[in-house]
């Protein structure tokens, strides 16, 4: 039985079903494609890890972030973010906001893959 659950926000079709494919077998994994659709699932499910785009239609990942920052902290929910901007400004961001790493598009799909393996096989999740 499948005891960890990944929330994945991510507006890219392909990459949400890759994402799913890739993690079927090891954990529980919920795509959408938008923040706003995320909010409701972080109050109903026991996430594990959330993977999060920062580009994001209507809501960017920062400003979900900023919203339901309870929630995360609450919850303890570790936050990977995945983007296609790349600075100094973003990375400083991603550890303001208290997220475990930032994977730049593409993705190095192998790369995020044991970065998530590692995480949701740990005795006690790292922040």
């Amino acid at each position: 039985m499948k005891t960890t659950t990944i929330l994945h926000i991510e507006d890219d079709d392909a990459l949400r079903e890759l994402l799913a494919r890739e993690t079927e077998k090891s954990c529980n994994y919920i795509g959408v494609e938008q923040a706003e659709a995320a909010e409701e699932i972080l109050l109903q499910e026991k996430i594990s890890l959330i993977i999060l785009d920062l580009a994001l239609p209507r809501m960017n990942g920062f400003e979900f972030l900023e919203k339901n920052k309870h929630l995360v902290v609450q919850k303890e929910i570790p936050v990977i973010v995945t983007t296609g901007l790349e600075s100094d400004h973003i990375k400083v961001l991603c550890k303001k906001h208290g997220c475990l790493s930032m994977h730049r598009k593409p993705l190095n799909i192998k790369r995020l893959l044991a970065e998530i393996s590692a995480h949701l096989s740990s005795p006690k999740p790292r922040k």
